[in-house]
């Protein structure tokens, strides 16, 4: 059962197909728009949707639009959603265990503003746990501790062109987070041309199996950042992308299949770490003023290939660092 009471939302939609929600205001609302009890093709689109507002001036909705247990997809365009411990969410059980039977689902265009919570549930702007689902051209302010821009986890992914950025530095912010969950598969994920600044961890991937990161810009701000993070990952493509500004560039651990490829690292810490890897190619990279050095690769097996990468103005502030190094 869900842990998400679905009793009071301000719009239900329980067993319905091809009904749109679109050009309403809702404020003061703990849920926004609910769909539930099965349904299909279904539209919220160009909605300004607000949470309640305490006396102390905390937002506590908790979710703004919540997509769940139903047939088929639904669009979720163009919105403004604010104050929530969820945005959208497309989950059969919102708040529990991540699987969605509204597969081929889209969230695009939205804008969510995520705030501080009085809650014990990690903020999430878009939750997507359905096989297929789009994420495109969202924009993202995170400005709470331990939240979540975009949460993905299922087969086929396509995140795109979306901006998250966060309103201050603050620990536990998570752009992208994928995968991470033992009892449900996700791969086959593509994450392209999006654009983060100032978030701890920019993507983050645990147990995903096929992925590829092309085509975005990730931005520092001088503090704890990690642009790319790959646990326990298998098949992964990094390839074509803008990291600045960031602690670590790329860190991937216990994984197999990993290719970094034609990537531009500047003004950083380290670039590139790898740790018990098997299968790994780091290949024409282009590393500038990273002051903690370039290239790490430590207990590695089967095959580690470092060619054709560009380095200049690495370890500046390392002691005993090396340009490139394999342990």
């Amino acid at each position: 059962e869900s842990a998400v009471p679905t009793d009071n939302p301000a719009i239900g939609l329980f067993d319905c197909e091809r009904v749109r929600v679109a050009q309403c205001s809702l404020s003061g609302t703990q849920i926004g728009v609910w769909m539930d009890d099965g349904g299909e093709d279904l539209v919220i689109e160009n909605n300004q949707i607000n949470a309640h507002v305490d006396k102390g001036g905390q937002e506590s909705g908790i979710v703004g639009v919540g997509v769940a247990r139903l047939t088929g997809r639904v669009q979720v365009l163009g919105n403004d959603i604010q104050g929530y411990v969820r945005g959208v969410v497309i989950n059969n059980q919102p708040l529990g265990r991540s699987f969605s039977t509204a597969s081929y689902s889209t969230v695009m265009g939205n804008r969510i503003v995520l705030g501080r919570f009085q809650s014990n549930q990690e903020a999430v702007a878009i939750e997507s746990a359905c096989a297929f689902g789009v994420v495109s051209e969202n924009q993202i302010m995170l400005a709470a501790e331990d939240s979540t821009g975009i949460m993905v986890r299922g087969l086929g992914a396509l995140i795109e062109r979306n901006r998250i950025q966060t309103q201050e530095q603050i620990e536990s912010q998570i752009a992208i987070l994928l995968g991470g969950d033992d009892e449900m598969f996700t791969g086959g994920i593509t994450v392209a041309q999006n654009w983060i600044q100032g978030c701890t961890g920019n993507i983050v991937a645990e147990q995903v199996a096929g992925l590829r990161i092309k085509n975005n810009d990730f931005a520092g701000d001088s503090g704890d950042e990690l642009a790319v993070s790959l646990s326990e990952c298998t098949v992964v493509n990094v390839d074509d992308n803008t990291l600045s500004g960031c602690t670590i560039g790329v860190f991937a651990s216990q994984s197999e299949d990993i290719q970094v490829q034609n990537n531009h690292i500047v003004d950083g810490g380290a670039a590139v770490l790898c740790e018990r890897c098997v299968r790994v190619n780091i290949a024409n990279n282009q590393i500038s003023n990273c002051r903690n050095g370039g290239i790490f690769v430590a207990l590695c097996l089967a095959r580690a290939a470092i060619i054709g990468n560009r380095l200049n103005y690495v370890g500046a502030e390392g002691k005993n660092v090396l340009a490139s190094s394999i342990a």
